[in-house]
């Protein structure tokens, strides 16, 4: 009996450690296997958002090299409609003159002479009296007077442009402020600005005012464009003084027009 109570004994004993054992394990195992599949769900999920942000870095590269061959496209788009805007522009202008045919014509010339030295000065143009080009008619580029025919070959001619500092240019030119005529002279050109002397210091100009020629000059018609008013200078009662923009940058004129008188 004692020795069949120690074997029960013993049998019960390896029962127990075994279920014991069997119990823990089962739970290491679970736990491991827990932890195991958190690593490895987490793995999975930096693979799939590495490989979605690789997938939207791609996309936004593609997408950036379209926008800036869209941009290269407008910018190209942008600069023809700016050239064609310019023309425009440079047609509208010359259309400032409203000539009437009956009286005046003009004669297209090209500047083929201007020395460095002179360059403000004047230019030789390729038409000459054979053309009906005389002394003192107006010179225009897009509209805006910038000198006048001061010598005149058969085929040639030399125009003293309104930037003229070593002689003086008189031209006669008016302005409308409000209601009123205002009628002077532009005879100095000094610091890129003409000065327009008014005959009277009762007539007032503002900034922004237009100055055109008034027509009472020889061979140069009324209402070509020459600039306007950027400055005030008020002076004696011989009349006030106003600093005028060129309308237009004669350095760069290679175009010009010579306006006929036939009247």
């Amino acid at each position: 009996n004692i020795i069949w109570m120690i074997i029960s004994i013993i049998i019960v004993t390896i029962i127990i450690n075994l279920f014991l054992v069997t119990s823990i394990g089962n739970k290491m195992l679970n736990e491991g296997y827990l932890v195991t599949s958190n690593i490895i769900n987490s793995f999975h999920v930096k693979l799939s958002e590495h490989e979605l942000n690789s997938k939207n870095m791609k996309e936004l590269k593609v997408e950036n090299e379209k926008i800036k061959k869209d941009n290269i496209k407008l910018k190209n788009t942008n600069e023809k409609l700016k050239s064609k805007n310019d023309l425009l522009s440079a047609a509208n202008a010359r259309n400032k003159i409203k000539l009437d045919n009956k009286k005046y014509k003009t004669v297209n010339a090209t500047i083929i002479k201007r020395d460095l030295a002179t360059w403000e000065y004047g230019a030789t143009i390729n038409v000459g009296s054979d053309e009906g080009i005389k002394e003192g008619q107006a010179i225009v580029s897009e509209g805006i007077l910038i000198g006048v025919i001061d010598n005149v070959d058969k085929n040639f001619a030399h125009m003293k442009l309104m930037t003229s500092k070593n002689v003086k240019l008189n031209v006669l030119g008016e302005a409308i402020s409000g209601k009123q005529e205002i009628n002077g002279i532009v005879n100095k050109y000094k610091n890129k600005m003409y000065e327009f002397k008014t005959i009277s210091s009762n007539d007032n100009l503002n900034k922004g005012d237009v100055i055109y020629t008034n027509g009472y000059q020889k061979l140069i018609p009324q209402g070509i464009e020459i600039g306007h008013v950027v400055d005030i200078q008020v002076d004696d009662i011989m009349g006030n003084t106003y600093m005028v923009s060129p309308s237009i940058n004669s350095d760069d004129v290679r175009y010009v027009q010579v306006i006929l008188n036939d009247n």
